[in-house]
């Protein structure tokens, strides 16, 4: 089976806030005095967490998110372009997400992309 991609609708892209987070995964050596050496840890080592919210969804782009978040349940990878300036479609699962009812029928979608390298 393909890779899904996560493609929300123009409305939800203009209404959504993104975050990313950043912390490269490092190996240290700590050695007498205080002396350290450090080394990155695997050729992937700066994976990106990225904190959406997408407000006043309707009901069909909360049914759209959900329903993508829900097939994939937090282990199927798809790919989805990061609000980062590189316009580069990379790997990510979602293993959270929060919905919020507001008033006038529409909700407050909250989500966490964690990048990920394994293989298609």
């Amino acid at each position: 089976m393909a890779m899904q991609w996560f493609q929300p609708t123009a409305l939800a892209i203009a209404t959504s806030a993104a975050s990313g987070s950043f912390e490269p995964r490092v190996l240290v050596a700590e050695f007498g005095d205080n002396y350290a050496q450090r080394s990155r840890d695997g050729i992937n080592g700066n994976a990106g967490t990225w904190d959406l919210t997408f407000n006043n969804a309707t009901q069909p782009e909360r049914d759209y998110i959900v329903k993508f978040l829900e097939d994939r349940g937090g282990v199927e990878a798809f790919r989805w372009v990061a609000p980062d300036g590189s316009n580069t479609a990379r790997k990510y699962l979602c293993p959270k997400w929060r919905i919020d009812p507001q008033p006038g029928r529409v909700f407050n979608i909250t989500a966490t992309f964690k990048q990920v390298f394994d293989n298609d």
